[in-house]
């Protein structure tokens, strides 16, 4: 038996928006819900209702702090900030001895894509970039592979710089800490040094096989 039946508007939940930037330095705000409407900022300051309200993916030059808020046009709340920072697009990059296109997954700005080695027989194995010129680094990041059925995050690493991809020079190396519990960016920071290639070496891996993927990799220019 039915005594009663019900309709009920459940207020709608304010979800912060994830900000993301592809390879061609195109920005995309994502609302946690269809009904949400976006405001945001690109000039580091904070997004309010008064920012502008975003339409659709924009396009940025450079380094970029962008700041954006989910508002609910009804009642005009908002949610709390989403602050990115982006370093220079990467549209030029090429990832060397790779003919995998989906390799460059790993370019696209979205943490929910990932791109494996294929068969590696034993490591170490290197993942090589050409930028296309000549930057000033200070430091690079790392974004694992977000997936906990066949992980394949690296935990101990070497970071090398080249100016024409044949001589290298080490800069970085050691273990990105407790990262198998926190897979989340991991941030290496090293003395100034300008370079038009990188080459991350990847030594070992959480489950101590060969299975080595990447979600983004980044540097952080000076």
């Amino acid at each position: 038996m039915i005594s009663n039946v019900g309709v009920y508007n459940a207020p709608q939940i304010l979800t912060q928006p994830t900000i993301i930037r592809n390879q061609a330095g195109e920005v995309s705000i994502i609302p946690a819900d269809a009904e949400s409407e976006i405001y945001y900022t690109l000039d580091g300051s904070e997004a309010t209702k008064e920012s502008t309200k975003y339409t659709g993916p924009v396009q940025t030059e450079g380094k970029v702090k962008i700041s954006a808020i989910s508002v609910e046009a009804l009642s005009g709340k908002s949610s709390a900030a989403t602050v990115e920072e982006f370093g220079l697009p990467r549209k030029d990059w090429k990832i060397v001895g790779v003919e995998d296109e989906k390799a460059y997954r790993i370019l696209d700005g979205n943490l929910s894509t990932a791109w494996r080695h294929g068969d590696v027989e034993k490591l170490p194995v290197d993942l090589v970039i050409d930028f296309g010129e000549a930057l000033t680094l200070i430091g690079f990041k790392y974004y694992p592979e977000q997936n906990s059925w066949q992980p394949s995050t690296i935990t101990h690493y070497e970071f090398y710089i080249s100016a024409d991809g044949k001589n290298w020079k080490k800069v970085s190396e050691g273990e990105f800490s407790n990262i198998k519990n926190n897979p989340l960016w991991q941030t290496k920071l090293f003395e100034l040094v300008p370079a038009r290639y990188i080459k991350l070496r990847a030594l070992k891996n959480t489950e101590n096989n060969n299975r080595i993927g990447y979600a983004e990799i980044d540097v952080i220019t000076d």
